[in-house]
């Protein structure tokens, strides 16, 4: 097939279904063609019949065993991704992180066997080995699916296999196990927990105090709350800006980055808690520029830049301290766990500060649809099943209020 071969997959919300759509160019004319096949019960089977419609272009025949290896795949892969990053629909950290699952947990194993040898059996006993040697858990495996697949399928349109071993392994949830993303009571601080910091907030501040309240007052990621500058924020109209995040690569190597997804790019209200934490932020700021302002380094306002030491291994090792300089990501986070342990408050990771946003955001009767767009998800769904079984209290009180109203009906 000629590598300007599309294979597109289609959900139709309306009729529950899946349809897929292969663009082509005729060998003889050179002219694009599309064939369409709809009515699949789930998109696997329609990247199923997608391939067979590719296969039936090249004749219905496989190509020979041994013609194109896994390596050579992953070059083609790998090419495409580079592209992508260069016209700015891909991330670098995003190809980091393919690179690692070819190279720790596809290439060792399958990096020499030729693609067309490699069938649906060979799926399940690389996972379950992934899963049953390596320890690995969902998380982890996940990326290196998505690698090996998509290996697979630049490979079909470009007629070197004609079918996707992934296919037929079967479904993914029974090879790597089934997503949950359900935050649990143990990720995110009650009430009585959050009164806990604020003490011991009072009584021993620590440097990052101010991103912590931050993020605990708008569900912000570390990285967004880290990227605050002066310019996204409108205390007149008590809204900031969030459209790019503070971190890092696989090296460690910290950088300002667009926000995880695209729904990431919002606009937030500030509560009376972020506004108290952003001006006591530019306090310690100002006062540290005017200190160094010789040698300070940052020149875009950035609310948390202060002379501070900068961490420059993913580890979280600290490096030479730089005035102006925004903290590493990683050195946050290791800071606000060996405060919790200093202070024996519940266990959680800053990133559960975000989730204790949510949960107390619901607890106080926000509707679901604003904590979504505080939250920067893709669509309310995707709140609901993070957080509706993370405050059970919420549905009995639901339950009440209906009682309640049919009694007075």
């Amino acid at each position: 097939m000629a590598t300007d071969t599309h294979l597109t997959v289609i959900r139709d919300s309306e009729r529950g279904t899946w349809s897929v759509r292969l663009k082509y160019p005729d060998p003889l004319t050179g002219r694009r063609r599309e064939k369409k096949k709809r009515g699949f019960k789930t998109r696997s089977a329609a990247e199923a019949g997608g391939h067979e419609l590719i296969a039936d272009l090249v004749g219905g025949h496989a190509p020979t065993i041994g013609a194109a290896t896994m390596t050579a795949g992953f070059a083609r892969f790998k090419l495409y991704c580079d592209d992508r990053v260069e016209v700015g629909t891909l991330k670098q950290t995003t190809v980091d992180l393919y690179d690692n699952a070819w190279r720790l947990y596809i290439a060792p194993y399958w990096a020499e066997r030729p693609m067309a040898g490699i069938g649906g059996d060979d799926v399940r006993a690389l996972f379950r080995m992934l899963r049953n040697k390596k320890g690995l858990q969902r998380g982890s495996l996940m990326p290196t699916w998505h690698v090996a697949r998509a290996i697979f399928h630049h490979a079909i349109l470009a007629g070197d296999v004609r079918f996707c071993p992934f296919v037929r392994a079967g479904n993914r949830a029974d090879v790597i196990g089934r997503e949950s993303n359900t935050v649990k009571a143990d990720q995110y601080w009650a009430p009585e927990d959050i009164a806990a910091f604020g003490a011991a907030l009072d009584d021993d501040e620590d440097q990052f105090a101010n991103v912590w309240r931050l993020m605990l007052a708008t569900g912000m990621r570390r990285g967004e709350a880290l990227a605050v500058s002066d310019d996204r924020i409108d205390l007149d109209d008590r809204t900031l800006v969030i459209d790019r995040q503070w971190t890092h690569n696989q090296r460690g190597e910290a950088f300002f980055s667009t926000p995880k997804t695209k729904a990431g790019e919002r606009v937030i209200a500030l509560n009376n808690l972020a506004i108290t934490a952003l001006g006591d932020a530019r306090k310690v700021r100002n006062a540290a520029r005017m200190a160094h302002r010789d040698v300070w380094v940052d020149d875009q306002g950035c609310v948390f830049a202060r002379g501070l030491r900068t961490c420059t291994q993913s580890g979280g090792s600290e490096g030479s301290q730089v005035p102006g300089a925004l903290p590493h990501p990683n050195l946050v986070s290791a800071a606000f766990r060996r405060y919790v342990e200093r202070h024996d408050l519940k266990p959680i990771r800053m990133h559960g500060l975000r989730h204790t946003f949510a949960t107390s955001s619901l607890a106080a009767g926000v509707p679901l649809e604003v904590i979504s767009k505080m939250l920067g998800h893709a669509g309310i769904e995707i709140t609901a099943n993070t957080y509706a079984h993370a405050t059970p209290e919420l549905f009995t009180d639901a339950v009440d209020r209906l009682d309640a109203y049919y009694r007075l009906a």
